[in-house]
């Protein structure tokens, strides 16, 4: 959890137990009976480890409660990758020290669980696509026989164009065409 610098000491010495965030792109609010390492910056080490006991919305952003967090063992990053809590492992910062984790393990769960839910909703969007596209590719092969074969589908395929704008699945609709056609040709047959 990034803090102003100036709420750094009172924090650490346990004098400050309210910090006001404001959300943005690199902060979420965290979520309460969660552990945070807190920084004075976006890349700089932690400078301690808090619970979240409350978070509460207020005008510009939210108000984290918390308490000092004692045997909470720091999560560092790793050399080889992943995270460690012991600190031969740990990657170096560069400053003679260790580098700390980017994000508690709760966030980093919420954030994969996003990641994945967004990679799914983007597969489901296009296979969607593609099944659009290859009913597209029907419907326009429908319009040239229908054309060629004298058959009126205006209808039809205004019906199909509003379920397309509407966002709705105009399969069923490719099939109504599809039978009128066939229809025709059983009477023309018969």
């Amino acid at each position: 959890m990034i803090v102003d610098r100036s709420e750094l000491e009172p924090i650490v010495k346990g004098k400050q137990t309210e910090v006001h965030l404001r959300p943005g792109a690199s902060q979420h609010p965290p979520q309460p009976n969660t552990f945070q390492a807190i920084q004075g910056a976006v890349g700089k080490r932690a400078t301690c480890t808090v619970h979240i006991d409350s978070v509460r919305p207020e005008k510009g952003g939210y108000v984290v409660a918390f308490h000092l967090a004692e045997d909470v063992p720091a999560r560092l990053l790793g050399k080889s990758g992943g995270y460690t809590t012991d600190s031969r492992y740990a990657m170096p910062d560069g400053e003679g020290g260790v580098e700390p984790e980017a994000v508690n393990e709760e966030t980093q769960d919420r954030i994969t669980a996003e990641a994945k839910d967004r990679a799914r909703n983007a597969r489901k969007r296009l296979r969607q696509d593609q099944n659009l596209l290859a009913m597209e590719d029907r419907v326009r092969a429908y319009q040239r026989e229908a054309a060629h074969k004298r058959i009126d589908i205006g209808k039809e395929m205004r019906t199909f164009d509003k379920l397309k704008l509407r966002g709705k699945d105009p399969a069923n609709q490719v099939h109504v065409i599809r039978r009128k056609l066939d229809d025709h040709e059983d009477r023309r047959a018969a």
